[in-house]
């Protein structure tokens, strides 16, 4: 992997950078500024279950430590989670097996685990053809240890207890632990740590413990965001979507693009729908389905539905003097995603729109807000999202539409800024009032 670019110690961001592009799309745009320095498609992460382990858990609390202070950290922090939902495996010994594979050539990445040394060591002590190596990441790493405390209050469940804990810690059991490839408590390396087992007797660096309340909220937001996504996106195609915005560039090229970039954060058992919107697109009706909501990995005909998706895309126009039939569109939206509804995913509406509605036949904001009020069903939310774009926008007029459904408005002036709005609304999930 040297001869191929990457440094001896990457840091974790360029590592999740790496891992995180996806082989359709030129930078996964969740990945964070890596930089480049370790070539994209080089790598396919393996993570142990954060919900199941310690060392997944703690690879997610490195990842929210590091992005904190990211000027899109949330947006960052949900890229960081969709790489690592891609490989995740139940356990350790289950993502080290990737190796094995990757050995037989059945896999054209190279394998990266995120592994306590000890699995490291046991791995080669088995003598695999393709021994691991250990990499310490360049900012430092959590350390896992294995606490021993007395919690029993009966008088000789305690004795018993104390005196395994003694046992435990003596020189002797020490020794054994160095054997089977555990550093001691301050962090000196087992004889048997050199180039030759793969492993660095140098310590990592060690990264403050992170507070508790830090563990219960990265846990929290791994348990929602790693749900699948079952989304309807819904495109405004009226007229004024053909302004420019950049130099050969209009408000729709930009969306679309934008929704392109987005299509490529979506791992396969996402669900996925694409409509447009003016007024009067079909008979009275102001949407129109291009793509019906469903696996991206399904087959419809000759084509997956990611490549329906694809297509459609590149077809969308503007319609020449259309208006903008928000109210109706938002609400036909809802209702069909509230009718089609699927408890173990995450079910959303996101509507991207430059102008408010125009549509004077249809229905007022009020009679909008009262349905959607009506309709919202705690035990089987859907959320709305609105993308604005550019100064025609009513931004108030939005949230009012999303906050009924805990859901939240975005508006754009230029199309690097639809870009990281999209994230940020991406990286919201359905929650609690208030929340």
């Amino acid at each position: 992997m040297r001869n191929l670019g990457a440094p001896e110690r990457p840091s974790w961001k360029d590592l999740l950078a790496a891992a995180g592009t996806a082989s359709d799309a030129e930078q996964d745009p969740a990945a964070g500024q890596g930089g480049g320095v370790i070539p994209p498609r080089l790598l396919r992460l393996q993570v142990p279950d954060p919900g199941r382990s310690s060392t997944g858990m703690g690879s997610l609390i490195l990842a929210g430590a590091l992005l904190a202070d990211a000027p899109e950290g949330e947006a960052s922090f949900t890229g960081v989670v969709r790489t690592i939902r891609e490989g995740v495996a139940p356990s350790v010994e289950a993502e080290l097996a990737a190796f094995t594979a990757f050995d037989q050539g059945r896999s054209d990445r190279y394998p990266v685990a995120l592994a306590p040394e000890q699995a490291v060591f046991a791995y080669n002590a088995r003598r695999p053809a393709e021994p691991a190596v250990a990499v310490h990441p360049a900012e430092g790493t959590v350390y896992l240890d294995h606490p021993v405390t007395v919690l029993a209050e009966d008088r000789a469940k305690a004795g018993a207890a104390r005196s395994l804990a003694a046992a435990l810690t003596d020189s002797a059991t020490r020794d054994d632990l160095q054997r089977l490839g555990f550093r001691t408590p301050g962090g000196a390396a087992p004889s048997s740590f050199s180039a030759r087992t793969g492993l660095d007797p140098r310590p990592p660096r060690a990264l403050p413990d992170a507070p508790a309340a830090d563990v219960r909220r990265t846990m929290q937001s791994w348990a929602q965001l790693s749900l699948s996504i079952r989304m309807l996106s819904v495109i405004d195609v009226s007229g004024s979507m053909d302004e420019g915005v950049a130099p050969g560039v209009t408000r729709l090229q930009s969306t679309v693009r934008t929704a392109q970039g987005g299509l490529a954060l979506l791992p396969d058992d996402s669900e996925l729908g694409q409509w447009v919107f003016s007024t009067e697109l079909e008979g009275d009706r102001d949407w129109r389905e291009l793509v019906s909501v469903g696996p991206l990995n399904e087959r419809l005909g000759s084509a997956t539905r990611r490549q329906l998706v694809l297509s459609a895309f590149a077809r969308i126009r503007v319609k020449k003097h259309g208006d903008t039939g928000l109210y109706d569109t938002v609400m036909a939206a809802f209702d069909y995603m509230k009718r089609t509804y699927k408890p173990e995913y995450v079910n959303s509406v996101l509507l991207w729109t430059d102008g408010r509605n125009e549509d004077p036949r249809g229905p007022s904001l009020e009679e909008t807000l009262d349905h959607i009020r009506r309709e919202y069903d705690p035990e089987r939310p859907v959320q709305v999202n609105m993308l604005g774009y550019g100064s025609g926008v009513d931004v108030e007029e939005l949230r009012r539409i999303a906050a009924v459904t805990h859901g939240d408005a975005y508006v754009a002036e230029t199309p690097g800024q639809i870009q990281k709005i999209f994230l940020r609304a991406v990286s919201r999930r359905v929650c609690e009032p208030g929340c």
